[in-house]
């Protein structure tokens, strides 16, 4: 049981790590440090979608 704490607890860093690169993207977005093309590349990869 315990090896599947860890897994889950990795899972959970991940998703944390994920949400906080998507949040700073929307960030640089909204500060015009990004273009709507540069800010959705980055996102499809952050989130892994390309």
């Amino acid at each position: 049981m315990k090896g599947d704490t860890k897994l889950v607890s990795k899972a959970a860093n991940i998703d944390e790590i994920s949400k906080n690169k998507v949040q700073e993207i929307f960030n640089q977005a909204e500060a015009g440090t990004l273009t709507k093309e540069e800010a959705t590349k980055q996102l499809d990869e952050a989130l892994g979608i390309k």
